[in-house]
């Protein structure tokens, strides 16, 4: 009863830093709204763990719960070794299996040496963990706080863009904060509520930055940002690359056709990349790909 209480209790103190947001960003959105599409997160949050704890009954491989529980053993560590606790978070002893028990412990921390790419579950683990600190190890405050994530960064999104929908302001704001998939898979203790979040706020910070020509600080930001999203799924982050690169080369060149621009843009990329795969193979962006199709199709089985 305690955990709902807390989550309910959470829910609302979102709720009011949402319509904070909204009213800061100067958004033409209704409050009643904003407010029901943010209900309608966090429902969709419940109705994922309902999925992962009737459907799929196995708690050690259910997304939502698997970082969620595994953060219990890093908020021990706290408790036991601040030291070491503060050295894990910062990733200096990340690797450290013998020495610290507590890791090994975790079902998710350490990769299944299965392929080359980065294990972006530690990022996920250590934000539950500084959760944690305040959350009283209530699992629906962690639900509300990975929702109002992800419902943050479409806010951003729907700030960056809306100038490019004027008088269509309900079907964008619609297809930004109501589309199903999106609302379900940004509702749970996941790694896209971070994820959008990231890709939110640098979408913002990038056409911000457009208009004001890109100051340092703007600079630092978008570096942050892309840090931040290649620990979280790195190759949403390498796809982004070429993105924004065209986008400030159509900046750059405005009297050359656009569809040249795209074309040496996207072909210079593939051509490194492929170049790369003969020097690197192991780090191979094909590689990196072929592993990761495997990884999901030994899934499905």
């Amino acid at each position: 009863m305690l955990n709902i209480l807390l989550g309910v209790v959470t829910f609302i103190l979102c709720l009011y830093l949402v319509s904070k947001l909204v009213i800061r960003l100067g958004l033409k959105l209704p409050f009643k709204f904003v407010g029901l599409a943010f209900l309608v997160r966090v429902l969709a949050g419940v109705a994922l763990t309902a999925v992962y704890t009737y459907y799929y009954p196995e708690r050690t491989l259910a997304d939502t719960f698997r970082y969620f529980d595994d953060s219990y053993f890093l908020h021990q560590l706290l408790l036991e070794n601040p030291t070491d606790y503060f050295q894990v978070m910062v990733g200096v002893k990340s690797e450290v299996r013998e020495s610290i028990p507590l890791l090994e412990a975790m079902t998710n921390w350490f990769p299944a040496l299965r392929s080359p790419m980065y294990n972006d579950n530690r990022t996920v683990i250590r934000i539950n963990a500084i959760m944690r600190l305040f959350s009283f190890g209530s699992y629906y405050v962690h639900l509300c706080l990975f929702a109002l994530m992800g419902f943050v960064g479409q806010i951003y999104v729907y700030k960056a863009f809306q100038k490019y929908f004027l008088g269509k302001e309900v079907l964008f704001a619609l297809a930004v904060f109501l589309v199903p998939s999106l609302v379900f898979w940004t509702s749970g203790i996941l790694k896209e509520g971070p994820l959008f979040l990231a890709l939110g706020l640098l979408l913002f910070v990038m056409e911000k930055g457009s208009r004001d020509k890109f100051s340092n600080k703007y600079k630092v930001l978008v570096v942050l940002l892309f840090l931040f999203l290649f620990h979280m799924k790195f190759y949403v982050g390498l796809m982004l690359v070429p993105v924004f690169t065209l986008y400030w080369i159509f900046n750059k060149w405005q009297l050359v056709k656009r569809w040249k621009l795209v074309l040496c843009n996207y072909g210079a990329y593939f051509l490194m990349a492929i170049v790369w795969h003969f020097i690197r193979f192991k780090w191979s962006l094909f590689t990196v790909f072929k592993w990761k199709k495997k990884d999901f199709q030994g899934l499905a089985k």
